[in-house]
């Protein structure tokens, strides 16, 4: 959220241009882009998991419904490793923007599998680089999402929500909720605490520390249409 937000305040004046939102589910980055752009796309696939009552187009990123350099900018957030063409896709969001126009991409290395069975790959950031300039797109920076101790947190608490979705599904009740007093202690309780130790950090000037990590969540690119 702290790099979508840095990279709109550097990249965009607020109220003007268009933003493409690909694979936008429930649209959860909304709030944070709307005040950047004159106008917001949002496009999602009829079979997406998530929420997809307020995506303005159903279609698939492997041919978007738009014309050539239509958007100033792109956003295709956790939405490339469940592409099996991740190269066409580029491609396609390559030809929908401008000249100059910038597209924002996250992408995952170590995390589980998730939305079975359309988890097809896990990037790089050298993946990432020659996939970018494969495309014609030039490739402005890639960014660790998160260090070590993110990339522990993440594994410690897998066995727990695993647990919790499979007493909810066969007890057939949302147990994995915040209400829930355990699911508060052994899952967000310590998110919250790793998150304060990280603001208390960056506002102590000690920087992400993750920079050179080559244990990570995922990376955050950045890339341009020269």
């Amino acid at each position: 959220m702290r790099k979508l937000i840095q990279f709109l305040h550097e990249n965009f004046k607020k109220g003007s241009g268009r933003l493409l939102d690909v694979g936008s589910g429930s649209l959860p980055y909304f709030p944070v882009y709307r005040n950047y752009f004159s106008s917001t796309y949002s496009v999602d696939v009829p079979w997406s998991p998530h929420d997809i009552t307020s995506v303005d187009v159903t279609a698939s990123i492997l041919q978007l419904p738009f014309r050539d350099g239509f958007f100033d900018c792109v956003l295709l957030t956790e939405v490339l490793e469940h592409i099996p063409e991740p190269v066409q896709a580029l491609e396609e969001c390559r030809r929908v923007l401008k000249e100059n126009g910038k597209l924002f991409l996250t992408t995952p290395l170590l995390v589980p599998l998730h939305e079975i069975p359309h988890d097809y790959f896990r990037y790089t950031p050298f993946a990432l680089r020659y996939m970018g300039q494969r495309v014609g797109l030039r490739v402005e920076s890639i960014a660790p999402k998160g260090g070590f101790w993110a990339f522990a947190l993440l594994f410690m608490q897998f066995p727990w929500v695993r647990l919790w979705q499979w007493l909810a599904g066969r007890l057939r009740l949302p147990l994995l909720h915040p209400y829930n007093p355990v699911v508060y202690l052994t899952i967000i309780l310590p998110q919250l605490f790793y998150i304060a130790l990280w603001s208390r950090r960056m506002q102590h000037g000690g920087g992400e520390g993750d920079e050179e990590s080559t244990v990570t969540l995922g990376y955050v690119t950045v890339l341009s249409r020269s």
